[in-house]
């Protein structure tokens, strides 16, 4: 062994040597939570299908119609759907029996004793049944695999749906607060420019003339005399 190896292993085996030898948690140490606190899972309340016709508002209804009948998303689902039960009809068949029927014809060319030549049509009718015995459970695997395919595809076509039922209703109401704030805005903006405009031709206050030294001037006229007959 040469010498790097043999340092390296000793160093290893300090290492090893200083590590602390791992205990187990005491009985008590575990803690559970209350019951209390969990969040309950179940359904308060259904669902409404048409959940967007409580706001109340028709052209809010038409648009989420209008996506719901033409976003691709949901027409590739609803697609899957049907290729889906096609798919679950098709393994229902391997538990029925199969039949067949069909005819079986020929043409036979032949030379009679004579040196005639002679043509013949032979025809049979066929009839076929057929049945595979479900030894194993193979053929209703398939059923159960296929109702499950149908099932999975029918929730991801209405999870498209809702998905582009609330994105449809987040940007209709998102377009109305906008707006309302730019209708604030606009009547704010009218506001300020009243005020800016009001100092300049409101009615201006009535002071005496001031005199060059800037006080103003007193009043000059002679009072007035009152005559009694």
């Amino acid at each position: 062994m040469s010498k790097p190896l043999a340092v390296l292993a000793i160093s290893a085996l300090a290492l090893s040597a200083c590590a602390p030898a791992l205990q187990e948690a005491p009985l008590g140490a575990a803690v559970a939570p209350p019951t209390e606190w969990r969040t309950s899972l179940e359904v308060t309340a259904p669902v409404e299908r048409d959940w967007w016709n409580a706001f109340g508002d028709p052209q809010l209804s038409r648009l989420v119609e209008q996506a719901r009948a033409n976003n691709p998303d949901v027409q590739i689902a609803a697609a899957r759907v049907e290729e889906a039960r096609a798919a679950e009809l098709v393994s229902r068949g391997f538990l029925l029996p199969a039949l067949g029927a069909g005819v079986e014809a020929g043409i036979r060319r032949e030379v009679s004793p004579f040196g005639q030549a002679q043509t013949s049509v032979a025809a049979q009718p066929a009839f076929r049944a057929s049945y595979e015995l479900d030894l194993f459970g193979k053929n209703a695997a398939r059923v159960d695999a296929a109702e499950a395919g149908v099932a999975a595809s029918a929730a991801a076509t209405e999870a498209a749906r809702l998905s582009v039922s609330a994105a449809t209703a987040s940007g209709y109401i998102t377009l109305l607060a906008l707006d309302k704030r730019l209708s604030v805005l606009e009547q704010t903006l009218v506001a300020r420019q009243e005020e800016v405009r009001l100092p300049a031709t409101g009615p201006r206050s009535a002071t005496p003339p001031s005199s060059p030294s800037g006080r103003p001037k007193p009043n000059t006229r002679p009072p007035r005399s009152s005559s009694r007959n």
